[in-house]
C-alpha cells in the first residue's frame, strides 16, 4: 500500500510550509483531479515530472549505478548522489550562483527529494535502462536495486582492504540502455563545469533513444517534439501545449487530445476560482474577524468567464461543442497507466461544463452551482477537514498563480528538456529563454 500524508489546508502559508518541506511543486488539487490531470500529461508526455529541472540528470543516475557496479565500494548510492548533488548544485566563482535548475541549490548535500526519485519513472519510459521482459517492467528494476543493496551490504561488512583490492564481487545485471555513453573520467568525484549542460555525443544519443522510446506503444506527442528538435526555436516559445495546434508535424489524434486538454484545463480553472470565491464569502457571512474584500475573487471569477466566453470565439466554439464522453474515453490515452478516472470526477465535470455551457452573460453564481462546489470540496476532503467547515482558520489570499493558472501538463518542464537538446545540436540560431 503506498504511503500517503495530508493536512488540513487551512491557508495558503501553511500550504507553502508543507510544500518547501516535502520539496514538492505544483501539487494542489483542491476539487480531487490530479489523477486527470496526469493521465493527460502522461499521454502526452511520457516520463516526465514537474520535478524535472534538465536532462543531464538521467545520465547522472546511470553513471552512479554503473561506477558502483564496476569499482568496489563500501559507499552506498545514495551517499554518492548526495556527494554529486553538494558538486553540481555549487556555486561559480563567477557569479556566485548555482547553475540554473541544480537539484540542491538551497539545501545541498542535504536535499530531501533527490534526482534518483525525480527521474526514476523517466529512466524506463525514455529508455535510459532497458526495456523490460516483463510487462510491468517492475521485476527486472526490482532485481536490480536488490542486487546492488546485496552487494554494497556485503562490501560494507568486509576489511578495507579485501574491498580495496577488488577480491570481493557479487555479479550484477545491468539494464542500462548500451547506446548512451559512459561516465567522463573522474566522475562522480570530479565533473567539469558547466555540471548540467549536454556533451554533443550525450545529445545524439539521448535524442535518438528518448524519440525511439515515445513512440512506443504509440506515438506520443513528446516524441513527435523530439523527432521535430530542429524547429524547437520556434514551437518552444509556445505559451500553453495546445498552442501547438496548427503545427505541420501534429497529427489529428494529437490535436485533439490537446484540444480536450484546453477545455479541462479551462474549466477547472473556473472550478476553482469560484471554490475560493465561495470561501471568501463564507469567511465573511461565518466568521467574526474582519470582513474579506471579495472584489479580487469576483474580479478574477469574471476575467476568466470573460476570457472563455468572450474573447475567442473559435475557444468558446471548441468548449461548447466539447464531448466529455469521448474525453473520458480509454481510446484517448492508450496504455497510460498508473491512474484511474472515477465516476465522480466524471459526473462532477459534466455537470459543471454544462452549467458553463447554458451560461451566457455572467459564470454561474447560483445556488445549485454553489452547492455543487461545495460537496465536492467535502467529498474530496472529507467533512472534518473541509475548508468550509474549518472557515475560522482558512486566511484567505488574493488570487495567486498556484491556485489560479492554467494547467500546463508539465509543458514548461518539457520545453526545458528540450532545450538542453537543442542548445547543443542546433546551436546555429539564438537560444531562446524558457517561459
Amino acid at each position: 500500500m503506498p504511503s500517503r500524508l495530508s493536512w488540513i489546508d487551512h491557508d495558503h502559508s501553511v500550504n507553502e510550509a508543507v510544500y518547501e518541506l516535502l520539496n514538492v511543486s505544483n501539487v494542489i488539487d483542491e476539487l480531487g483531479f490530479a489523477s486527470v490531470r496526469d493521465s493527460i500529461s502522461d499521454t502526452l508526455f511520457p516520463g516526465t515530472s514537474t520535478l524535472h529541472t534538465r536532462l543531464r540528470y538521467v545520465l547522472f543516475i546511470k553513471w552512479l549505478y554503473q561506477v558502483l557496479e564496476a569499482t568496489p565500494s563500501k559507499d552506498d548510492f545514495e551517499e554518492i548522489e548526495r556527494n554529486l548533488v553538494e558538486l553540481t548544485s555549487s556555486k561559480s566563482d563567477e557569479n556566485g550562483k548555482s547553475e540554473e535548475g541544480a537539484f540542491g541549490k538551497e539545501s545541498g548535500r542535504d536535499l530531501e527529494r533527490l534526482p534518483s526519485m525525480a527521474y526514476s519513472n523517466a529512466l524506463l519510459k525514455w529508455g535510459i535502462r532497458n526495456k523490460p521482459k516483463s510487462k510491468s517492467g517492475r521485476s527486472e528494476w526490482t532485481k536490480y536495486i536488490h542486487q546492488m543493496t546485496t552487494r554494497q551490504n556485503r562490501l560494507r561488512d568486509l576489511p578495507k582492504e579485501v574491498v580495496e583490492a577488488g577480491d570481493f564481487m557479487v555479479d550484477v545485471s545491468s539494464i542500462w540502455n548500451p547506446a548512451l555513453p559512459g561516465p567522463p573520467v573522474g566522475f562522480p568525484k570530479e565533473l567539469a563545469r558547466p555540471y548540467l549542460d549536454l556533451t554533443h555525443e550525450e545529445a545524439v544519443a539521448l535524442r535518438n533513444i528518448m524519440t525511439d522510446a515515445c513512440k512506443e506503444p504509440r506515438v506520443t506527442l513528446f516524441g513527435d517534439l523530439l523527432e521535430n528538435l530542429s524547429e524547437f526555436k520556434q514551437y518552444g516559445t509556445k505559451k500553453h501545449p495546445w498552442d501547438l495546434i496548427g503545427e505541420s508535424f501534429l497529427c489529428e489524434e494529437r490535436a485533439e487530445l490537446l484540444e480536450h486538454a484546453e477545455n479541462y484545463s479551462r474549466a477547472l480553472e473556473g472550478a476553482v476560482l469560484f471554490y475560493h470565491l465561495l470561501l471568501a464569502e463564507a469567511k465573511n457571512n461565518r466568521s467574526s474577524e474582519a470582513q474579506t474584500p471579495l472584489e479580487p475573487f469576483e474580479k478574477r471569477y469574471h476575467r476568466w468567464w470573460n476570457d472563455l466566453r468572450n474573447q475567442n470565439q473559435d475557444l468558446w466554439r471548441r468548449f461548447s461543442e466539447w464531448n466529455l464522453d469521448r474525453f473520458f474515453s480509454k481510446e484517448m490515452y492508450g496504455d497510460c497507466d498508473g491512474h484511474r478516472v472515477w465516476d465522480h470526477q466524471k459526473d462532477f465535470l459534466k455537470e459543471w461544463v454544462e452549467r458553463l455551457k447554458k451560461s451566457t452573460e455572467t459564470p454561474p453564481r447560483s445556488a445549485d452551482a454553489s452547492k455543487l462546489i461545495e460537496d465536492r470540496e467535502r467529498r474530496v476532503k472529507g467533512k472534518k477537514k473541509s475548508r468550509f467547515e474549518n472557515i475560522d482558520h482558512w486566511a484567505p489570499d488574493p488570487p495567486k498563480s498556484d491556485y489560479y493558472r492554467l494547467y500546463d501538463f508539465r509543458w514548461s518542464n518539457v520545453k526545458q528538456l528540450l532545450k538542453d537538446l537543442d542548445d547543443v545540436l542546433n546551436p546555429s540560431s539564438p537560444i531562446l529563454p524558457v517561459q
